[in-house]
């Protein structure tokens, strides 16, 4: 059973973020077909430095602009594929391989899976959802068992948008009447599906605002 309070906080949050994760995607999608370069994506409003900031995950990749370049011009040429669990783990086994990742205290280069899958998440906003701390414990708590594998992650929380949050259900539904016509048009511009991005999206918030209430 869905909590109530918890669902109103996950809706007020949806809300809130779908305007602007709109923009960071149009403006991410404008980098990756060479519409924009790469100093001009670095600056804009809804652009890199904007994005690692609004994401929380500036910490997570190596400082300095010299570095953010190299990280775009990676992301550009990169083979993305079918399979977002592929993606994310050899983006981050790569920019950890060339030093781009932050630098732990102990020396070692971190593994950003965070930072890929907020990545893919702009980029692929109806097919998937961010790799995060209090989403993972809201899922160990519905499961009652550990989930240390990233497959494991996506399954439970596809699992978790079928059962609750379904593209076809109520709640998919009222989103879509309650959002304005400018939303539905941005989204069939950007060919994305509004059943799917919505059912991913509340079923994110649901689950990060439940940890965010409850600990």
């Amino acid at each position: 059973m869905l909590d109530p309070t918890i669902l109103t906080y996950a809706r007020k949050e949806l809300d809130h973020h779908l305007q602007p994760d709109l923009h960071f995607t149009t403006a991410f999608r404008h980098f990756m077909k060479h519409k924009i370069d790469a100093d001009s994506y670095m600056i804009s409003e809804f652009g890199f430095k904007k994005f690692l900031y609004v994401y929380g995950i500036g910490r997570t990749i190596g400082a300095g602009d010299e570095c953010k370049m190299k990280i775009l011009d990676m992301i550009r040429t990169f083979p993305f594929k079918k399979s977002h669990i592929e993606n994310i783990t050899v983006l981050a086994e790569l920019l950890r391989d060339q030093g781009l990742s932050s630098n732990a205290a102990k020396g070692n280069y971190g593994l950003p899976r965070s930072f890929c899958s907020k990545l893919l998440y702009v980029y692929k906003p109806d097919e998937i959802i961010p790799f995060d701390s209090y989403v993972l414990k809201s899922l160990v708590r519905h499961t009652g068992k550990p989930v240390k594998e990233l497959q494991k992650y996506y399954d439970l929380a596809d699992d978790f948008r079928q059962n609750y949050f379904p593209e076809h259900g109520a709640e998919v539904r009222r989103l879509r009447k309650k959002h304005d016509v400018q939303h539905l048009v941005q989204m069939k511009t950007l060919r994305i599906n509004p059943d799917k991005l919505f059912s991913w999206k509340l079923s994110d918030k649901y689950l990060w605002c439940e940890n965010f209430l409850t600990r």
